[in-house]
């Protein structure tokens, strides 16, 4: 992990992949996509693939999504190479149904990925910044038999205190 902000979350997400149990990354927004910097592996053996370095889609995903969500609708159709692309039956390609989630995700301070990315896969993210497109972001992901909505809101809570520490942390060194 050559990325400062990478390295200084290594100790926040490796806490949240313990106290969850359950895959964790840190993302940033690159463009029209979601790079991931760090990840942290799931303690069960049923879990979702991904790894540092790998792309995909800001749109599909709850870390581009806790990331949009930071932009008004404007900003976020500028920002977006449309139509989106489908990577899932789930994935969300309307414009106005993404950015009604965004507005839901902005209100709830935690964006939700059910299934876009990754079938049978939910995912919750919370942008680690404000009022600027939120240009990081950390992430819990876990198979939908794992993750019902209440697990889903038990996780939302636990990702957005590492958030908040996260950026607490980043904004002291100057990082964000």
């Amino acid at each position: 992990m050559g990325d400062d902000v990478a390295c200084l979350a290594g100790p926040d997400v490796d806490a949240l992949a313990e106290e969850t149990g359950e895959s964790v990354h840190l993302g940033r927004r690159d463009g029209t996509d979601v790079d991931f910097l760090a990840k942290r592996e799931s303690r069960h053996a049923l879990r979702m693939y991904s790894a540092v370095g790998r792309r995909l889609p800001a749109h599909a995903t709850a870390l581009g999504k806790a990331m949009l969500s930071q932009y008004d609708a404007a900003e976020v159709q500028r920002r977006l190479d449309w139509p989106l692309a489908r990577l899932t039956p789930d994935t969300v390609t309307d414009p106005d149904e993404l950015i009604r989630q965004l507005a839901e995700a902005r209100l709830q301070g935690w964006a939700l990925d059910d299934g876009e990315n990754s079938v049978d896969i939910r995912c919750v993210a919370v942008a680690l910044g404000t009022g600027h497109g939120g240009g990081d972001a950390i992430s819990c992901s876990a198979p939908k038999s794992r993750m019902d909505d209440a697990r889903v809101r038990e996780i939302a809570g636990a990702v957005t205190e590492a958030a908040h520490a996260l950026g607490t942390l980043l904004k002291r060194l100057g990082q964000h």
